[in-house]
């Protein structure tokens, strides 16, 4: 393929900044053209540039992906981006050149990156992947998906016989025969039909490591077109999830992932580091600070007064002088800390405000506020409360039904991360949120000391608050750099969750 030249300027995120990451950097100097990229004819719609990563073009996975009537999906729990194009399946590691695709590893001149809030995927190294044919001039990338061998080609201003010719590496003689051409007048808009020279094909097969039943589609439920025996060797024609679209001397059919190797050539590169786990900073510079007084009745308590106003007691010790195991006098005065916390930009209508957990996040959603979780992918939503939590927020469902929503999002009680967006007082926050009840019995009353919690928390205060909503315990719900409880560090995979409820993409 033709190398691409003067198409933007290469960004890689290392040192993570949340305002490159999600109000967007410089891609290009003012002077240089915005590249545009077209597939099947139609313009890409991107809200982000292609980039030049040291000579390689990049361009938004899932934009392109959906262009090319695919998908494109980032698992914050693996750092994975999954693009998937008809019967096709290739799997990006953020960072890593070892792309797998079909299941076999191959290597990409350039990693998938992240630039302006986009995953971006090398250009010509996907579209010779997936067998698409892709041509740059200039700052014009033209992406076509070959239909038997052929693609439809919209004549451009400058464009002859010739030099169409010379982009698809194809003849005159070919493009006149196709299409019928008596002349070689022609006139911009005109489709004209092409065999263009196509990328040599991907190759991948694979053997039987054990005996498997050849299905007639990717589900046990279907018909069988055969048994294969150890040692069989398959091509591999295509990949979903768990299932292969194979050929074998019984014809194509489909395997589970189980019953076969992919034959390899190469071993994948290392992972690389994980560049979300460490603090990404956010703006806090318009939020303020304002005080209330409280005057102390009997029975109140430093950690009572802090839970009646959602902040911490340590804060309230501290604004106060108050040591940990000071004791309140009826009739004392309290100053208050109010935090006044300012909008973040939204990134569109579906997502939501980003916010630091300790300067932000916690004071918006503080202990005893009732809210609504939607799920980013499905827009399914329940409802919650928070019920404590210092380093993120431990939260409740209110119900049941609540309850049973939320294990249909999450496919059950699981330890794994989802993206959502947290409705509360009017206000959209990003939040990353795990379906795993823990640290409580339902059937038991609140702070008594059970010998068995959910999650193997074992003996200790019962933390469930909320009882007959159908789960033992509460769930995390974290925003930005929110730490864990017995593990006090950031988690990648809910900094992830919390930017793609932000508008990473």
């Amino acid at each position: 393929m033709a190398a691409r030249q003067g198409i933007g300027k290469w960004l890689l995120i290392g040192g993570l900044s949340l305002g490159a990451f999600l109000n967007g950097s410089p891609l290009s100097p003012a002077h240089a053209a915005v590249p545009q990229v077209y597939v099947n004819n139609t313009a890409l719609t991107a809200n982000v540039a292609p980039v030049n990563q040291q000579g390689v073009l990049q361009v938004p996975a899932k934009e392109l992906a959906s262009a090319l009537g695919g998908s494109f999906f980032f698992d914050a729990n693996t750092n994975q981006g999954t693009i998937k194009v008809g019967d096709d399946e290739a799997v990006f590691l953020l960072n890593s050149p070892t792309v797998t695709f079909n299941g076999k590893h191959i290597t990409a001149p350039a990693p998938m990156v992240l630039a302006s809030n986009r995953f971006m995927v090398p250009a010509d190294f996907l579209c010779d992947t997936l067998g698409l044919v892709s041509v740059a001039t200039g700052d014009l990338l033209q992406v076509y998906k070959p239909i038997n061998g052929k693609i439809t080609y919209s004549v451009m201003s400058g464009d002859t016989l010739w030099r169409i010719s010379q982009k698809f590496g194809t003849t005159i003689s070919s493009i006149q025969s196709l299409n019928g051409l008596t002349s070689d007048v022609l006139y911009v808009g005109q489709k004209l039909m092409i065999m263009p020279q196509l990328p040599p094909a991907v190759t991948v097969t694979a053997t039987m490591s054990s005996s498997g039943t050849f299905f007639s589609s990717p589900n046990f439920s279907a018909s069988a077109i055969g048994y294969l025996q150890p040692g069989t060797t398959l091509t591999v024609l295509g990949k979903s999830g768990d299932w292969y679209k194979a050929q074998s001397h019984l014809g194509v059919g489909y395997l589970y992932r189980s019953v076969l190797r992919v034959n390899q050539d190469i071993t994948p590169a290392p992972a690389p580091a994980n560049i979300f786990a460490a603090k990404i900073p956010v703006d806090t510079s318009r939020d303020t600070v304002t005080y209330q007084s409280y005057t102390v009745v009997s029975g109140d308590t430093v950690w009572s007064i802090a839970e009646r106003y959602g902040i911490l007691k340590d804060e309230i010790c501290a604004v106060n002088g108050l040591g940990d195991g000071s004791n309140l006098k009826v009739g004392q005065v309290l100053k208050i800390p109010v935090h006044n916390v300012a909008s973040q930009p939204l990134l569109g209508p579906q997502f939501g405000e980003v916010f630091d957990w300790f300067s932000q996040g916690q004071y918006v959603f503080s202990t005893g506020k009732v809210g609504k979780l939607v799920d980013l992918a499905t827009g399914r939503s329940f409802m919650i409360q928070r019920t404590m939590g210092a380093n993120h927020a431990d939260v409740e469902t209110l119900t049941a039904a609540d309850t049973q929503v939320m294990k249909e999002i999450f496919g059950g009680f699981t330890w794994n991360r989802r993206p959502f967006i947290l409705y509360v007082d009017g206000r959209k926050i990003a939040a990353s949120v795990s379906g795993m009840p823990h640290a409580g019995v339902d059937s038991a009353p609140y702070l008594a000391n059970v010998s068995w919690r959910s999650g193997n928390y074992g003996a200790g205060p019962n933390y469930d608050r909320i009882k007959g909503n159908g789960m033992d315990g509460h769930i995390d719900l974290y925003t930005l750099n929110g730490i864990g409880h017995s593990e006090p560090t950031v988690s990648a995979p809910h900094q992830v969750g919390v930017l793609m409820a932000g508008g990473l993409e």
